[in-house]
């Protein structure tokens, strides 16, 4: 019975931990895509997002990002990182 309490208690705990890490990434990849709508309305610029994925690889969030800028298509490569306080974020044109 103790076994059963325990393995029930490790398994959603594990499920918990994952959860919340999903959680924060939504959150991360919603930051990172409104920081760059953000930047770009500030140079008088309209950007709308139609794609945007992003993975994390080894704490390194890498991603694409597709949309339409001032009515023209444009595909940005995106980088970020995230220390839990803040993140910083980069973007390159294709």
């Amino acid at each position: 019975m103790r076994k059963l309490i325990l393995s029930l208690v490790i398994g959603c705990s594990i499920l918990f931990a994952m959860s919340s890490c999903i959680v924060s990434d939504k959150k991360l990849t919603e930051k990172v895509q409104q920081a760059i709508i953000d930047d770009e309305q500030s140079k008088g610029n309209q950007l709308e997002v139609t794609d945007f994925t992003f993975d994390d690889k080894d704490g390194q969030y890498k991603g694409v990002l597709k949309g339409n800028l001032n009515g023209k298509p444009v595909v940005y490569d995106v980088t970020a990182t995230d220390d839990g306080k803040e993140f910083d974020v980069d973007w390159e044109a294709r």
